[in-house]
């Protein structure tokens, strides 16, 4: 009996240690396969956290350049006037893997839905004169903001999908020649002919804009004397303006503004910020009227 246990004992410890080893290895592999699953989500947790932090960085530099675009429209040397040369130049600005690109135009390169006549408004892409009427008297007028126009029965999304981007409810209601699109002065009743003299005024006579030789009408009252620098205004064409002029639906000058801002972290876009500044009531000072992300 004592040699059998005295044989059995080696063998008993031989099991026993195989288990444990066999055991303790799989616990290994457990912890291995553990520690690189945390090691995915540890890594993914960072490129995450890095990426917002990224985003957040973008967001604060939209707000640096906010408070400096409202600062340069404030010590604005020539209010009388804007033009695209002061205006609508792109720039960038950039910190780390973040860069913010982005410029500053006016409102009043638009028409005013809350000021236009339904003569102009039935213009507009999408719509006609009785889409036109129902607006002006819709009891919605003045717009708050321009997506709230699609609360008159008469007019429909798909309408404002095609003029939205010639819009604006911000401003006293008059174009600026100086900054409008080609697109929009004809909207205004201006024939093709004075259109381009006015553009190839703002170009100047290298043909290009952002350049020192740009032109821009620091006056209503100047306007054609100024378009008579490169071309002739006809008397019928003196008239349209003076007419826009009288019924303040042309200017040259501008009182709203809207900062178009991409943002990009590593190259790649992730934010979009529209925001629209205006002087606040009686004073100099500019405000934030609409912000957009």
């Amino acid at each position: 009996m004592r040699e059998r246990k005295s044989q059995k004992r080696p063998f008993l410890r031989h099991v026993s240690r195989g288990a444990v080893l066999v055991t303790v290895l799989w616990f290994i592999t457990a912890l291995a396969i553990f520690g690189m699953g945390l090691g995915r989500v540890s890594w993914s947790v960072y490129r995450f956290a890095r990426w917002q932090m990224a985003k957040l960085v973008g967001q604060y530099s939209v707000n640096a350049i906010l408070l400096m675009s409202k600062f340069d429209r404030t010590e604005d040397w020539t209010p009388e006037y804007d033009y695209l040369g002061e205006l609508a130049n792109e720039e960038i600005y950039e910190s780390g893997n973040v860069k913010v690109v982005y410029f500053l135009i006016d409102e009043e390169r638009k028409i005013n839905i809350n000021k236009a006549p339904s003569a102009i408004l039935q213009e507009l892409p999408g719509m006609n004169k009785d889409k036109a009427i129902a607006v002006v008297n819709s009891e919605l007028r003045p717009f708050a903001f321009i997506e709230a126009i699609v609360g008159v029965e008469e007019i429909e999304k798909k309408d404002y999908e095609e003029f939205k981007s010639v819009v604006t409810t911000y401003g006293n209601g008059a174009v600026n020649i100086n900054t409008a699109t080609e697109e929009v002065l004809e909207l205004i009743g201006m024939d093709s002919a004075l259109i381009s003299q006015i553009v190839e005024y703002r170009l100047g006579e290298d043909a290009e804009l952002y350049t020192e030789d740009d032109g821009f009408f620091d006056s209503t009252e100047t306007i054609v004397d100024y378009l008579n620098e490169v071309g002739s205004v006809s008397l019928s064409e003196e008239q349209d303006i003076n007419a826009l002029v009288n019924k303040k639906m042309l200017g040259v000058s501008a009182s709203s503004y809207e900062i178009q801002a991409n943002v990009y972290v590593f190259d790649k876009l992730v934010d979009t910020y529209s925001v629209i500044i205006g002087k606040k009531e009686n004073t100099e000072n500019y405000i934030v009227l609409n912000w957009r992300k």
